[in-house]
């Protein structure tokens, strides 16, 4: 049964959800705009492949931090409380 705060609000959403939210997020429609720029200057597939990777575990971090603070300030108002 989600837990819900003195504003009202319910949380419903877990620890993966929220995850896949701010990866979704950092990465965005960047991957279908700027892939085509990147691959006219590397001229190697493979190499954009890993920077994407990279990029990937970057924006992981990110997610992973943003559920930790999450966790451990469970109020209303998101990065603003």
């Amino acid at each position: 049964m989600p837990e819900s705060n003195s504003y009202g609000l319910k949380k419903a959403l877990g620890y993966f959800s929220l995850t896949n939210i701010v990866v979704a997020d950092m990465i965005g429609a960047g991957i279908f705009t700027t892939s085509g720029l990147l691959l006219g200057q590397l001229h190697d597939p493979r190499l954009l492949l890993v920077l994407w990777v990279v990029g990937g575990g970057i924006a992981l971090c990110g997610a992973l931090s943003y559920s930790e603070l999450g966790a451990n300030f469970p109020k209303a108002g998101g990065e603003y409380v």
